[in-house]
C-alpha cells in the first residue's frame, strides 16, 4: 500500500510531470551496507522544483522533458550534521537527562536516524508552504526525541565530547574521510 511517497518496497515513488513543470520526487532511499559506513549510493537521488521554490544554479539541472532535476542541499548526512542539524537543535546534554554522541557515527541505528531526517528535509525543503513545519513535526523531533533519549541509542554515551551547556551545538566529531557517500558529487 503505498501513501503517496513511498512504494510497496520502501522505494520513492516519481510523479509525472504536470502542467506547471512541478514534479515531486521521494528518490534516495538508503542502500548499501547494514553498517554504519557505505549509506546509499547516486542511483538516483533527484528532487524536483516547486515553483516557487529559490534553488540556486548549482542545486538544478536540466532532466528529461525541461524539467529541472534538484540535487540534494547538502552532499550526505555527516554534512547535513556538522553544518545544519546540530545548530537547530541547541539542547543542554548532561549524559543524564539528555545523551548525544559527539561520535555519533559509531552508533548504527543513530545514524540510519540521522540519515532518515536528512533525507526528508532535503525533500520537504522543497516546498515553500508547510515543509519544514511537517519536517520538524513527523521526521525531525520523533527521531531527535529518541536518540536524545537516555535509554535511545546513545545511552551511556558520557564523556567530556558528548556533553555540552544550554545553547551550545549538539557535540560533534568529525567522522572517518569517505565514511559516507557524497551524493553532491554526481
Amino acid at each position: 500500500m503505498s501513501n503517496g511517497l513511498m512504494d510497496d518496497k520502501g522505494m520513492g515513488e516519481r510523479a509525472a510531470d504536470d502542467s506547471s513543470g512541478s514534479v515531486h520526487d521521494a528518490d534516495g532511499i538508503v542502500g548499501g551496507s547494514s553498517g554504519s559506513a557505505g549509506f546509499g549510493g547516486p542511483e538516483d537521488f533527484s528532487s524536483t522544483e516547486v515553483a516557487g521554490g529559490g534553488l540556486d544554479e548549482a542545486e538544478a539541472r536540466e532532466g528529461a522533458g525541461g524539467v529541472r532535476l534538484v540535487g540534494p542541499h547538502f552532499a550526505n548526512v555527516n554534512e547535513f550534521l556538522r553544518d545544519y542539524l546540530r545548530f537547530a537543535y541547541r539542547r543542554r546534554i548532561d549524559g543524564r537527562n539528555r545523551v548525544w554522541a559527539g561520535r555519533w557515527w559509531l552508533y548504527d541505528e543513530a545514524v540510519l536516524r540521522l540519515d532518515s531526517i536528512w533525507r526528508a528535509w532535503e525533500s520537504l525543503r522543497l516546498d515553500p508552504d508547510t515543509g519544514m513545519s511537517v519536517w520538524f513535526r513527523d521526521h525531525a523531533d520523533p527521531h531527535m526525541a529518541v536518540l536524545m533519549d537516555p535509554d535511545g541509542p546513545f545511552a551511556g554515551a558520557t564523556s567530556e565530547e558528548d556533553v555540552n551547556r544550554r545553547g551550545d551545538p549538539l557535540p560533534y566529531m568529525e567522522p572517518p574521510e569517505d565514511m559516507f557517500f557524497d551524493w553532491s558529487a554526481g
